[in-house]
């Protein structure tokens, strides 16, 4: 028995890896690949105040009052119960899957023969039953007495479509998240009502879908609530999601100096979010959109040798890449000699060699942190109260670090030390994704990528790259940061391709 394989990049809102295997029945060599890397633990969010809800019938409830928007998931038929939106994770259990029809009216879900997860606008006991209405809403508050919800984002591992079936046959679509998702993503209900369209998820696997809800007050202004986010856990899976940290991989964001309680305290901050976390909440994320070879220009051979490859994430914004400082914006002035905070790295560990460093107007760097030559007291960096500092952040291999870090200086007001504790901080460099072919044996075979941490995986097969339908194999994997793998039998074909759809989320 003998395999062919090809791999091939294919990007389509996601990232799709596709490889090819061909069989044959002369012998068998043993191919294999797999890759190393740090083990971060993944745990599960803590499922306090967490609400479940697999079956039965849970609209969305929006209410609204001078205090302003209230929106709430319902209790069941017969309960005066309601859970907040943050609470609760939405399970389309394996009793929700269907198979998408030959119809052409369906092809929005999917190819037909693929799986689809759906909650019916009829109610059926064993599976969810979600709608939209209003509740406590007097006529007359909002023009025509209706309100509007709208779909703003979504992560997942697949698409999602709302949906109803008209009375003349036909499909009304409300929302489709595979052509895009615009102002055309909404639909409207009734204030003092509620409507059951059907809900529907092509990929099992985890989602977040992102909403608002507007609408036209009687006096003719507009006004809509603030974004809110509902969980979905999609087929055999666990409807607890692991978790893992906050990533931080694009836009302005900071190692942060400040002071707590008269210690100094070292921070993590994204822009993007305008949020402050504590330095083990994050991870920043070096995306493969960072990779790029090094030139030959003599002031930058400190990197490697003309035509290596490295990592950076840059000192000058650049779209869809991390643009990370040190900073002391919110460090008081007066309070230490000269208002300066030296940063000093103290220990490291990665795959590769790491670089922090600044270039001036003339292209002269100055390198901060270089750990190729080892550590030591140069490799540090002063920071000033008030000072924001945008630097590169150049790896030379892909993988995780860790850095740790130690802030200190000197009191002005009788000379003493005032210090941070030694804080790490986490960075994940990703390469391409990769999906390589091992043989176990003659009868089974092993998939293996390079997974992202917090990012999700499904595998799908069929055996005709042109025709068939994609099937998923196996559930969702879970990236943890290092090599992930399937293992499939292959007795059954002659030939079979591969697909790998590789989804983010920023949590």
């Amino acid at each position: 028995m003998k395999i062919s394989m090809k791999t091939e990049n294919i990007y389509k809102g996601k990232v799709w890896l596709l490889a090819f295997l061909r069989i044959r029945n002369c012998g068998w060599p043993r191919i294999w690949a797999c890759s190393l890397g740090l083990v971060w633990l993944i745990s599960a969010i803590d499922v306090k105040a967490q609400n479940i809800l697999s079956q039965g019938h849970h609209p969305l409830s929006v209410g609204y009052s001078s205090a302003g928007w209230n929106i709430s998931v319902a209790g069941a038929h017969g309960s005066t119960d309601s859970f907040d939106v943050a609470d609760v994770i939405f399970h389309m259990s394996p009793a929700s899957q269907l198979t998408i029809p030959g119809s052409s009216l369906f092809r929005f879900l999917g190819e037909p023969g693929s799986p689809v997860w759906i909650a019916p606008s009829i109610e059926n006991p064993n599976i969810l039953q979600l709608g939209i209405g209003g509740t406590g809403i007097p006529n007359g508050v909002f023009m025509n007495d209706r309100l509007k919800l709208n779909l703003i984002s979504l992560t997942g591992p697949g698409d999602f479509s709302m949906y109803t079936n008209n009375s003349s046959g036909g499909v009304d679509i409300w929302m489709n998240s595979a052509d895009g998702i615009n102002g055309a993503d909404s639909s409207d209900f009734s204030t003092s009502g509620h409507d059951h369209p059907n809900w529907a998820f092509n990929a099992a696997g985890y989602y977040q879908l992102t909403w608002n809800v507007s609408g036209t007050l009687s006096q003719g202004n507009q006004i809509t609530s603030e974004n809110f986010t509902t969980r979905y856990a999609v087929g055999d899976i666990d409807p607890i999601q692991p978790s893992g940290p906050v990533i931080i991989d694009e836009g302005d964001a900071d190692i942060a100096v400040i002071v707590d309680q008269d210690a100094i305290v070292l921070e993590a901050f994204w822009g993007v979010e305008d949020m402050a976390y504590d330095h083990d909440e994050v991870l920043y994320r070096i995306k493969a959109n960072s990779r790029v070879t090094v030139s030959d220009n003599p002031n930058l051979q400190f990197l490697g040798e003309a035509g290596s490859v490295v990592w950076i994430g840059p000192q000058t914004e650049s779209d869809g890449r991390i643009y990370l400082a040190m900073a002391a914006d919110n460090f008081p002035a007066g309070l230490v000699t000269e208002d300066k905070i030296r940063v000093q790295l103290v220990a490291f560990q990665g795959p590769g060699d790491m670089f922090v460093y600044a270039v001036d107007s003339f292209g002269t760097p100055t390198i901060n942190f270089n750990t190729r030559d080892g550590l030591s007291p140069a490799d540090a960096r002063d920071l000033f109260a008030t000072d924001h500092s945008h630097l590169n952040w150049a790896f030379t291999a892909p993988g995780i670090y860790t850095l740790d870090l130690k802030a200190e200086a000197t009191r002005v007001s009788d000379g003493s030390p005032i210090t941070s504790e030694v804080t790490r901080f986490t960075f994940e460099v990703r390469d391409e994704l990769k999906l390589n072919i091992s043989q176990i044996n003659p009868a089974n075979i092993e998939l293996l990528w390079n997974s992202a941490l917090s990012n999700q995986y499904q595998l799908f097969g069929r055996e005709n790259l042109e025709s068939g339908n994609w099937m998923p194999l196996g559930n969702p994997v879970y990236g943890n940061g290092q090599t992930q793998s399937i293992s499939l039998s292959i007795l059954q074909f002659t030939s079979q391709f591969y697909k790998l759809i590789e989804s983010g989320s920023h949590r």
